[in-house]
């Protein structure tokens, strides 16, 4: 999950340029808002060490994001790119808090969301997978 940090140390090195790209990018077939945003993040990090955690972090949630698209059909109406798109809109509209927040929403539906399958196909030790609570999170915002 890209945390308050990752968020502080990228959000003001996210220029309209780089917004007015990532709108385009949306608009591609089969693009992933969150997806893309992440990318951006992760291209803004100006530390090192952190890029990579951002990058290995992602790579343990890349099946969350496989069950969380794919689960209810059409891919620009679920629940995951709408939230996306959301945390887009409050970055564009230069809102830190909300973006933050918004970010950290969207993981948190992941992680549930996949626990939430793997216990219903059977696995019970899924239901140890714990998602962020939100207050937590807004503590650090």
């Amino acid at each position: 999950m890209p945390s308050p940090p990752a968020v502080r140390l990228t959000f003001d090195r996210i220029t309209d340029e780089i917004l007015d790209s990532l709108a385009q990018r949306f608009r591609e077939p089969n693009a992933i808002p969150l997806d893309l945003i992440m990318d951006c993040i992760i291209e803004q990090m100006p530390l090192y060490p952190f890029r990579i955690i951002l990058k290995e972090v992602r790579k343990t949630l890349h099946w969350g994001y496989y069950f969380s698209f794919y689960a209810e059909g059409n891919q620009m109406s679920n629940i995951i790119n709408q939230m996306g798109l959301q945390a887009f809109e409050y970055l564009c509209r230069r809102d830190r808090a909300a973006f933050t927040e918004q970010l950290s929403a969207c993981y948190c539906h992941i992680l549930t969301f996949v626990r939430n399958f793997m216990t219903g196909c059977g696995l019970p030790e899924a239901s140890d997978i714990a998602a962020p609570d939100m207050s937590f999170i807004r503590l650090y915002i």
